[in-house]
Order: C-alpha cells, then sequence, then structure tokens
C-alpha cells in the first residue's frame, strides 16, 4: 500500500519503471518491424528485445477505453489488451512483469486521443495509425503517439491488442509560440525608427 501511494504521488510512469533511460532519449519511432517483433513476443510467451520494453495496460471489454487510448500515459510502449468479455484480459505469463496494476492506472491523469486514418493498405498484415492528445495543453502540446495493430483475414484490425507507442513531439512542441525576449523587441523597435528616419530624409530629399 506504501509503494501504491508513492506511484499515486507521483503521477509519473517514469517513477514505476527503474533504470530507464532519460524521455529525450526514448524519442525513435516505433517500425513496423519492431512492432512485429513485440506481436511475436505475445504470441510466443517469450520476452521481447531488449531496445523493445513494454508495459502492459488490460481492461474488460467494457473497462477503460483503449481504442483511442484515455489516459496521459507518459514517453514509452504499451501494450494494450482489451478482454473480449467483462473479465480482465489474460497476459502471458513470461510477460506478468510488465502488468501496471490497476491501482496505479487508477493515479493516472486521464486524457482524451484521437485517431488518424489508417496509414497502411487493407491488404497488409498490420496497420498503423497516428494518435493526438486532446486534453491538458502542457501534456499534450509536447506528446505525439502511434498505434500499431493486426489485421485478420478479413482486413478488420483487431482492437483487442494493440501497441502504443508515446513519444516526445519536437513537432507539436514546436509549435509553441515563445514570447519575445526584451532584446528582440527593442532590435524590432530601432528597426521601425530607424526606417522611419530613411522615410522623413527621403521626403525633404524629394519635395
Amino acid at each position: 500500500k506504501k509503494e501504491e501511494k508513492r506511484l499515486c504521488d507521483s503521477k509519473r510512469y517514469t517513477k514505476q519503471t527503474q533504470n530507464d533511460a532519460p524521455l529525450e532519449k526514448k524519442a525513435k519511432r516505433l517500425t513496423e518491424t519492431d512492432a512485429k517483433a513485440i506481436f511475436s513476443s505475445l504470441a510466443n510467451n517469450e520476452q521481447p528485445p531488449e531496445k523493445l520494453k513494454f508495459k502492459i495496460v488490460r481492461v474488460p471489454q467494457h473497462g477503460l477505453k483503449l481504442s483511442p487510448p484515455s489516459l496521459e500515459f507518459d514517453v514509452g510502449l504499451y501494450v494494450l489488451l482489451r478482454s473480449p468479455t467483462n473479465k480482465l484480459a489474460c497476459v502471458p505469463s513470461e510477460l506478468s512483469d510488465k502488468l501496471l496494476t490497476e491501482s496505479y492506472l487508477a493515479c493516472v491523469q486521464s486524457c482524451p486521443w484521437s485517431l488518424s486514418g489508417p496509414q497502411y493498405p487493407k491488404l497488409a498484415k498490420i496497420q498503423q495509425r497516428y494518435c493526438y492528445p486532446r486534453g491538458n495543453q502542457q501534456y499534450s502540446q509536447e506528446r505525439g503517439a502511434t498505434i500499431w495493430t493486426k489485421l485478420g483475414s478479413n482486413g478488420r484490425e483487431d482492437i483487442d491488442c494493440r501497441i502504443l507507442h508515446v513519444y516526445h513531439s519536437k513537432r507539436r512542441a514546436g509549435a509553441i509560440t515563445k514570447p519575445k525576449s526584451q532584446a528582440t523587441v527593442k532590435a524590432a523597435s530601432h528597426e521601425v525608427k530607424s526606417k522611419g528616419v530613411a522615410t522623413s530624409q527621403q521626403k525633404e530629399a524629394n519635395p
């Protein structure tokens, strides 16, 4: 209980994982090959490659919304498992150490996300979509994500098992309007005055 309280007080996923790399070093985008390797580790009940560490979020059929997500997930990889019934989704035994507890998830701030359209043709065996957080401005303007899903023989996405990759988005963060410094304002003011003086001198020279 003390440990769960500590996690709740932190409200950050990075407090739960130890010895992880800084968030800035985790910004590399997930590739199709990486996504397939994670799906393979789930299907074969085996640990994924070292570079593809992930956490698992599982919910019952009508539990926490995962497609699209509904929490302020921090930078990192997540496997989102939804059960086809009202029982919690099953987690492969070799990956049980990656499961995020319900008590921890209850402490994470909620956040609506939107999904883009599919990026791959229906004939592909895997699908990718982009995710955009639409909640707290400070969180949303610095995060982006992709969500990966396997496709069935009918071409439909298996939304009961998805991979979410949340990354720091330099493009979204760069869209923030930064306040101008006093030096910039003074320089702009000086330029305007200089142009005004030059115009006045031209008028005097050409009455």
